[in-house]
């Protein structure tokens, strides 16, 4: 996705040739590659949109001071991207955090009850290291993520994976197959094991992690890309 600031427009919106115009609450002219809607209709993208609806409602009863807390929280999360340093309003850090939560506990795959707890402390909840390794499950085809969790809460972490690809392919970013997502609770300064089985022995996979604070407030981690060759285990 492409930003500027433009001296011959001061808007414009709509798609002209393979460039789609828009705006954000922090540009009044944003351009981005047109792109196709993909609208699968999957049970995991219905299951997110829920938890969005859910995070939405919430912060909509919120009291003035639980919706001040988060204003106050937001500006100690800054994100890096192409065209430099942002933060968000605190209603996007609510909403971010909240229905990863949400979503966890409607899949079954972190137990939490998400809650409105504005946070106490600035910045991001802390992403340990993270490392991929062979499968230490015998007679598997597959790879396993190692997580560590330096937080003194309990961590909640997604991890989402790619379909398999020749081992010359260095990025990828998405869509994830949501068929294989995992979720496991990291103990607080502790660390949790996420195992990708039933892949094919020889194709790179591509994985991503991101965790939430599970018993609030729900402050989230940047998210962490990886990627690894499955390996075979059967003897």
């Amino acid at each position: 996705m492409a930003r500027a600031l433009s001296q011959v427009y001061t808007i414009i919106r709509g798609s002209v040739g393979g460039l789609t115009y828009t705006a954000n609450q922090f540009h009044q002219i944003v351009v981005r590659a047109r792109t196709a809607p993909v609208n699968p209709h999957t049970p995991h993208q219905t299951g997110m949109r829920s938890a969005f609806s859910s995070a939405s409602e919430k912060w909509k009863r919120m009291s003035e001071i639980q919706r001040a807390g988060w204003n106050l929280y937001a500006p100690s999360c800054i994100y890096s991207g192409p065209t430099g340093v942002y933060t968000v309003p605190g209603r996007s850090l609510f909403m971010a955090g909240y229905s990863l939560a949400t979503y966890l506990d409607l899949r079954s795959l972190v137990t939490n009850t998400p809650v409105l707890t504005q946070p106490s402390q600035s910045g991001f909840a802390i992403l340990g290291d993270v490392i991929a390794t062979d499968p230490s499950a015998p007679s598997v085809v597959g790879f396993d993520v190692n997580v560590t969790n330096p937080n003194l809460e309990n961590l909640g972490i997604i991890a989402n994976i790619s379909l398999g690809f020749d081992p010359s392919r260095n990025f990828y970013k998405g869509p994830w197959d949501g068929f294989k997502t995992q979720g496991v609770n990291v103990s607080s300064e502790a660390a949790g094991i996420v195992q990708f089985t039933g892949l094919t022995e020889g194709l790179k996979y591509f994985f991503r992690i991101k965790g939430v604070i599970v018993e609030g407030p729900h402050r989230t981690t940047t998210e962490y890309f990886g990627s690894y060759i499955a390996v075979d285990t059967t003897p």
